[in-house]
């Protein structure tokens, strides 16, 4: 495909001779950009994607005054429409759990002790960082080349902002390499923000120019390096610190003190408040003293971060679910104001539940506007005593939404009077119903609450669902008002039911629409006719799933083909709770609701309907299929002498299995220690592979 019969070496090639290769690239990478994001059908190996990438940035280096606008350093995957293009991260960019006390440290070093089977005396090497309230990002290099930039996204696949981020300051676009540089390929991961003095600046100048000002620095660097038309003022007032990676090819350090102080010699900038502590005590003092310096510091932080230094501990610690044991963060103490609760609303969720939200006088906490606080549920206004009128302390802490800490009795009016929750939903009018071991009121009213109703199509479209750009939720109750969209099939078929009507009644008429928006939409609404089996089981909005459970059913049953299947056959609930009760991570509560929303003679309707108008791809491991377990359903049992059980079931979720803490039909393996007891006899009796623990360690290995 437009490749040269000859190739030009670099060292003999001349001035126009380079001007046309540029061109040629160009034109070239665009072309795979588009097969590869725009259709999913590249004709060409990463690898040589790769070499087409070395070889333009190469002729750039030597001929820096022909680098065209087009370049492909510039212009990275195919250009989307009004939006960025997705870039799927080669290793997920995992999230954190949170800890907010002091106590809560000495829980996580036992922790990680426990799982790597280390005696409690033994010392566990932390390094500490501050945790910057900014947007994570990560940085693809080949060579030392910058290739593509991305957000973190849903952590497997986020926005290509390669565009944006190259226009920050103090992010290379080429590291320093030296003789000794032998990274094929890095993937640089830190966090782009900014500083308290450059967000004053800004709010300045657009409330000055009488544009709505950022509620606080983070949102500013957001909204900038997300923006589609790019403000390089903007993004010139932007930093970035870097403090892990992703792929690493080779990776050549051993710990994260190490990796640290080898990317501050590549140029890029590492947080100079990084302590490397050797105990309990010196991560507390770690602790203290950025806290100390929170005030004074140019950038927002929001707490610390703990990570074991050791790489090969970090290897073994691997992770769960979305974030990894070798880690957490440790928030700092909720930052509170004062302010009067002007008014108690109730809200109807997608899954009926009625929860309270405080509507209060606005005020700052920690930077941002608060007008809102969520209630939670009847307990908690009751347990407070929460009234309308009262005022009251304000708080944010580790979580984005406000809550009430507490109430100032002797500030309350005089007419004050307690708060009555209400007994029927406020949309439907239907009888709330709180079910036995439960905490909230939900309305019994399901599919004839326009509430809910609404709420679940704004669930579907959502980002982590179809995603579909151009409909939020404002446009959802428009056109559930006008009953344009009712259900989640009606979106797939609204272009066709558009073009039956006549031109005087059609979208492009109603306020706010106009041919070429609608159009617009129709077009990303197109797009959206393929969707993941994790993506789509999390889109329709079933109670108690979400995303990791998604992911979790997807994982074990590959297809949704094969998962619908398990509704259609003759098997009684109580074997199907058992069948998802087999899958770790899911209990019988979530098999219910499962089970509940696929066999309703409503949902079944829906989902017919839908799935003529979109595809349900199976699911990609994130895992090699190269594996000797991938894909098999294991059990471990008895006392492993080489690792801690905990350990063992990690490492085999890393090579993509599926452990399970019980047998049944659908084991494969059975893993056994010291002493394994009555499972050894319920697989044997089943005809279930049996491995010992030293025979399993050879199957990995292969």
């Amino acid at each position: 495909m437009g490749t040269h019969k000859k190739k030009l070496l670099l060292e003999s090639m001349t001035e126009s001779e380079a001007k046309l290769e540029l061109e040629r690239l160009a034109s070239l990478i665009a072309e795979h950009d588009r097969l590869y994001y725009q259709e999913n059908e590249p004709i060409i190996s990463d690898y040589e994607y790769d070499l087409l990438r070395r070889r333009n940035s190469n002729i750039e280096e030597k001929f820096s005054h022909l680098i065209r606008l087009d370049s492909p350093r510039f212009k990275v995957g195919a250009e989307p429409l009004k939006r960025f293009g997705k870039f799927r991260h080669k290793v997920p960019m995992l999230s954190l759990e949170n800890i907010f006390e002091e106590s809560q440290i000495d829980v996580f070093l036992n922790r990680i002790k426990r799982f790597l089977g280390l005696g409690a005396n033994e010392e566990i090497q932390i390094v500490v960082e501050p945790k910057v309230d900014g947007l994570s990002f990560s940085a693809r290099y080949h060579d030392g080349n910058f290739i593509i930039g991305s957000t973190r996204g849903d952590g497997i696949e986020g926005e290509d902002i390669s565009e944006n981020i190259i226009n920050i300051p103090n992010f290379p676009k080429n590291l320093k390499t030296a003789s000794s540089f032998k990274q094929k390929v890095i993937d640089v991961r830190g966090e782009i923000f900014m500083t308290k003095e450059k967000f004053i600046e800004l709010n300045n100048n657009r409330s000055s120019m009488g544009e709505k000002i950022f509620s606080n620095p983070r949102n500013a660097a957001a909204g900038a390096i997300r923006a589609i038309k790019k403000d390089i003022s903007v993004l010139s007032s932007l930093d970035i610190f870097c403090y892990s990676w992703g792929e690493a090819e080779p990776m050549t350090w051993a710990s994260q003190e190490e990796y640290l102080n080898k990317i501050l010699t590549w140029g890029l900038p590492v947080n100079p408040l990084t302590f490397v502590c050797n105990s309990f005590q010196e991560v507390v003092d770690a602790f203290k003293k950025i806290l100390e310096k929170r005030d004074s510091l140019s950038y927002e932080i929001d707490g610390v971060v703990y990570k074991v230094n050791r790489i090969d501990w970090q290897n073994r610690l691997g992770s769960q679910s979305r974030a990894p044991r070798w880690a957490i963060a440790h928030k700092f103490p909720a930052e509170q104001s004062e302010t009067i609760v002007e008014l108690i609303e109730i809200q109807v969720g997608r899954t009926g539940v009625l929860t309270p939200v405080a509507r209060l006088k606005p005020v700052f906490v920690g930077g941002v506007l608060v007008s809102n606080a969520t209630l939670h549920n009847e307990d908690e206004i009751n347990r407070k005593d929460i009234r309308i009128g009262d005022t009251v302390i304000v708080q944010r802490a580790g979580d984005v939404i406000p809550k009430i800490s507490s109430v100032s009795l002797d500030l309350r009016p005089k007419n004050s009077t307690p708060y009555k929750y209400p007994k029927n939903c406020p949309v439907c009018d239907s009888t709330a119903v709180r079910k036995s071991g439960e905490s909230v009121w939900r309305c019994s009213g399901g599919i004839f609450c326009p509430a809910q109703t609404v709420e679940k199509l704004k669930h579907f479209v959502s980002r982590h669902a179809f995603d579909i750009e151009g409909l939020g939720a404002k446009h959802i109750e428009e056109f559930f008002s006008l009953g344009i969209i009712v259900r989640p099939d009606d979106i797939f078929k609204i272009q066709r039911q558009d073009n039956k009507l006549p031109s005087n009644k059609r979208l492009k008429n109603i306020e706010g629409w106009g041919e070429k928006s609608v159009q617009s939409l129709f077009n990303m609404i197109e797009k959206r006719r393929s969707i993941s089996f994790e993506r789509f089981l999390y889109a329709l909005g079933i109670p108690q799933v979400g995303r990791t459970t998604a992911r979790l059913i997807a994982e074990n049953y590959g297809s949704f083909d094969n998962f619908l299947n398990l509704f259609n056959q003759d098997i009684d609930d109580k074997d199907l709770i058992r069948n998802f009760e087999d899958i770790d991570g899911i209990g019988s509560s979530v098999a219910k609701d499962l089970i509940e929303f696929f066999k309703d003679k409503n949902n079944k309707d829906i989902l017919d309907s839908l799935l003529k108008e979109i595809k349900v791809s199976s699911y990609k491991s994130l895992f090699s299929k190269s594996s000797e377990i991938y894909g098999k359903n294991i059990v471990f049992t008895g006392s492993l002498e080489t690792m801690t059980r905990e350990e063992a079931k990690a490492q085999a979720q890393s090579l993509g299995a599926k452990v399970s803490s019980s047998i049944s039909a659908r084991t494969e393996i059975l893993v056994i220690g010291l002493n394994p007891g009555s499972k050894l006899n319920k697989a044997q009796n089943l005809k279930i592979k049996i491995l010992a623990e030293q025979e399993y360690l050879e199957v990995i290995k292969k």
